[in-house]
């Protein structure tokens, strides 16, 4: 992911928070986290996020070594192909 989606990315989290605060239904509970007490969900996603303590770079891990796999195929099939056109 690169870093503007991300950032679009924390972006719709920051709002979908924001929306969740002034819904009178949801009720959020940041009561577990004594560093939270008394803090709205988004600041303390922010805090966090500010920390590092959010990313999570599997998923880039897991799109990197897929990219990876299909140059490989992608470079066994042009030697297959360069192949068959020097047996003609």
């Amino acid at each position: 992911m690169t870093e503007q989606e991300k950032e679009r990315e924390a972006e719709k989290l920051f709002v979908l928070f924001d929306r969740m605060e002034r819904n009178p239904v949801i009720s959020i509970n940041s009561g577990d986290d004594p560093k939270g007490k008394g803090k709205t969900p988004k600041e303390i996603m922010r805090e966090k996020l500010e920390r590092g303590e959010l990313e999570d770079d599997t998923e880039e891990k897991e799109r990197e070594e897929e990219e990876r796999k299909d140059e490989e195929e992608a470079l066994a099939d042009l030697r297959r192909y360069k192949e068959r056109q020097t047996r003609k």
